[in-house]
């Protein structure tokens, strides 16, 4: 019955505009891209107070943000058994 009913399912013909939200220690807006079934690695467009972007950041594969400051980003990075590890890497602002 389930099986039926997962196969029945209408399959959505786009997908979200964003995935995840962050903001850093300056006030500044992380908005991460949707993240699709299988893919690793995921770029956050960040904007000014004003809603100005001021770029992209690619993030690491695996990675997921949990702290943004001024010049660095701290968070999990998952190996390919899936297990976390803490992560910091410097932010370089250009």
């Amino acid at each position: 019955m389930i099986r039926r009913m997962l196969i029945d399912m209408p399959f959505p013909e786009t997908l979200p505009a964003y995935g995840e939200f962050r903001v850093d220690s300056e006030g500044y807006l992380w908005v991460a891209d949707y993240r699709r079934p299988g893919e690793t690695q995921v770029d956050w467009t960040v904007f000014d107070e004003g809603g100005a972007a001021l770029g992209v950041v690619p993030l690491p594969p695996r990675f997921t943000p949990h702290q943004i400051g001024n010049d660095f980003v701290l968070g999990a990075w998952k190996d390919e058994l899936d297990v976390e590890h803490v992560r910091l890497y410097r932010l370089l602002k250009g």
